[in-house]
């Protein structure tokens, strides 16, 4: 099954460094699930400023609860970087 998620960022003062302070980790993670094929398209939510302040994740997990699995096991889940994760199920029409 293939997921669009949109995972905000805190928006109080120290939130852009939970970011910071966890992203390397998070990039290793998200590298390891695009080569294993969940991860298709992903990358940071920007403001009009160009500040980060989310993630977007085109994803293929076989299940809704292995991708909640996954997400809420991620660094920015578990550090309090994401406060609010949206999942819908999509359908890649092209790639």
């Amino acid at each position: 099954m293939q997921f669009l998620v949109t995972a905000l960022d805190g928006t109080d003062e120290l939130a852009p460094q939970r970011r910071s302070d966890a992203r390397e980790e998070h990039l290793k993670g998200a590298k390891a699930l695009k080569d294993s094929g969940h991860i298709l398209e992903v990358g940071p939510i920007l403001s009009d400023d160009d500040k980060m302040i989310g993630s977007f994740i085109l994803c293929e997990f076989d299940s809704r609860a292995a991708l909640e699995d996954c997400l809420n096991n991620d660094i920015y889940s578990k550090t309090g970087v994401w406060v609010n994760i949206d999942i819908k199920p999509v359908k890649v029409a092209f790639r």
